[in-house]
């Protein structure tokens, strides 16, 4: 790669004006994690070949990632009125419902796309994207199953794919395929971040366990200095050690130099419960509620905390809009029946919240 990477470095600088060398060398940067600087160079391509569609992708692809939602949708936009094929109005029709949050669109959109090219890895890839956020666990791993059956060293569905077995309970074989996405990929922040977080779950926190955990945490905080959950580890990775002050302030030197990230809140209030500061965090988690916008953890978090701290009454409402946002989410309106019988003694609605969440995944022993 370095070598790769001083080669089409020398060849844009000798040909400035052209773009091809500059997407390669963009995809590189991409593949090797060095994201901004893909960045850079992607938006020269455009500039100079508006029409270069793989690279108006990625670089969608990118600014979606770093959370620049809005400038992705003007670009999928732009891309998409000047677009022809079929195949690839669907694709992007399905990005642009993703950012905007309208998943059932999405995953509609990308059903097309991967049924007209059923040899394409990245229709599949996000429609099993789009059914992991919907909770169609089962579904989401078939479609990963696609796209590892063209490519079985294919890192971001070897990493999904994962998600999705550990889901699914299946935790040796979702293991096996977190560790063949990083020896394909050992520079790729996702893959890096899991491992780390997995290696904190197995407490692989003491000794030469513990310097390969912090290793691979410290390289993804480089790669993404600016990431609240990469922060987060690091926070965990200290209290498992016992270094609980230390861990506490990685997550408030975070929100000190980003106070308007909502998921550094969201975090913190993590850490903060772990230390059983139950007021602090429901008030840094409430801190995050009030950016308005709240995904599916964000809200479980929520129910676990705000009971905790008494504060049912600010509960309350909230869990009427958890359910009206995610009306699919299986998994919340178990967490909604578990609240309602065990903070409201409410056992009825407990029972038929129950009882959808059997109804939205009847293929999941755990529902």
């Amino acid at each position: 790669q370095q070598q790769q990477l001083k080669t089409l470095t020398k060849l844009v600088l000798t040909y400035p004006s052209g773009w091809k060398k500059r997407l390669e060398l963009a995809k590189l940067l991409y593949g090797m994690g060095q994201w901004e600087q893909a960045i850079d160079e992607l938006s020269q391509v455009i500039e100079r070949q508006p029409q270069a569609i793989e690279a108006c992708l990625l670089l969608g692809h990118l600014w979606q990632i770093t959370g620049k939602e809005e400038e992705v949708i003007s670009l999928y936009e732009q891309t998409l009125a000047w677009v022809q094929d079929d195949t690839t109005k669907y694709h992007i029709t399905g990005l642009i419902a993703q950012c905007q949050g309208n998943l059932q669109a999405a995953l509609d959109a990308f059903e097309r796309a991967a049924l007209k090219e059923p040899d394409n890895c990245a229709h599949w890839l996000l429609l099993g994207q789009t059914q992991l956020a919907l909770e169609m666990l089962s579904a989401a791993q078939r479609s990963f199953d696609v796209i590892l059956s063209l490519n079985q060293n294919e890192v971001t569905a070897l990493l999904y794919s994962s998600d999705a077995l550990m889901q699914l309970g299946q935790v040796e074989t979702a293991q096996q395929r977190l560790e063949l996405a990083y020896e394909q990929a050992p520079d790729d922040f996702r893959v890096l971040l899991r491992l780390a977080s997995r290696r904190c779950q197995q407490q692989l926190v003491s000794g030469k366990d513990g310097e390969t955990t912090l290793r691979l945490i410290r390289t993804a905080l480089r790669l993404a200095p600016q990431s609240a959950e990469a922060h987060h580890v690091l926070a965990c990775y200290h209290i498992l050690r016992t270094e609980k002050t230390q861990g506490k302030t990685v997550m408030q030197r975070f929100i000190e130099h980003h106070p308007n990230h909502p998921y550094g809140w969201y975090f913190y209030a993590q850490v903060l419960f772990r230390l059983e500061e139950v007021q602090k965090a429901a008030d840094a988690i409430m801190r995050c509620y009030e950016f308005g916008r709240c995904d599916r953890e964000i809200y479980r978090v929520l129910c676990e905390i705000l009971p905790a701290s008494n504060r049912l009454e600010t509960l309350r409402p909230i869990l009427t809009e958890m359910l009206s946002a995610f009306p699919l989410s299986w998994s919340l309106w178990t967490t909604a029946s578990r609240v309602l019988v065990e903070q409201f003694n409410d056992h009825q609605s407990g029972i038929a919240h129950s009882a959808r969440a059997t109804e939205l995944a009847s293929d999941l022993a755990v529902a």
